[in-house]
């Protein structure tokens, strides 16, 4: 049987991926493989400036796994879910206007977090596991969480996200 161990040779794992990219799918599908002390996720590190640096102080062993998604469905996958928190209140334009790219990096700034190439090159000297969302969904059989739970991204939208994304990276 082949398990992420075997696949990945590493006994411990920490998730480092995004917000909305599927690290929670990810650590419940290896919760089944590994021990709850050799597991760990944190979405928060991968775009901040100081996330290797928490990693080193407190998961230097573990091999970080980062998932990756199209970041124009990141971005506006987490904007639906940040409007059903009520974190935000106003459209989508409204709200890349508003948050801008350049503003410090929090979990309601859609746009700078789906600019990935920004945040992977820090991580690349621990020889993080690469992962695409899609990808993983197919290899491990995972359930397209979610699916239908938000309206398609209208294609003004999409490219005006692909105009800003392409414009900072």
């Amino acid at each position: 049987m082949t398990t992420p161990q075997t696949m990945w040779k590493c006994d411990k794992v920490v998730i480092v991926g995004c917000q909305k990219c599927g690290t929670t799918s990810l650590l419940k599908w290896l919760q089944q493989y590994f021990p709850n002390e050799n597991l760990f996720r944190n979405e928060t590190w991968f775009h901040r400036k100081d996330g290797v640096k928490e990693y080193l102080k407190y998961c230097s062993d573990y091999r970080p796994v980062i998932i990756l998604r199209d970041p124009v469905e990141r971005a506006w996958s987490e904007y639906n879910y940040q409007i059903k928190r009520k974190i935000y209140t106003h459209s989508y334009p409204d709200a890349i206007e508003k948050l801008g790219y350049d503003e410090v990096v929090g979990e309601t700034n859609p746009i700078a977090q789906s600019c990935y190439l920004r945040w992977i090159e820090t991580w690349m000297e621990f020889r993080p596991i690469i992962l695409h969302l899609e990808q993983m969904q197919k290899i491990l059989d995972f359930p397209k969480k979610n699916q239908n739970e938000y309206d398609p991204m209208p294609e003004n939208l999409r490219i005006l996200t692909k105009k800003l994304l392409t414009d900072k990276t």
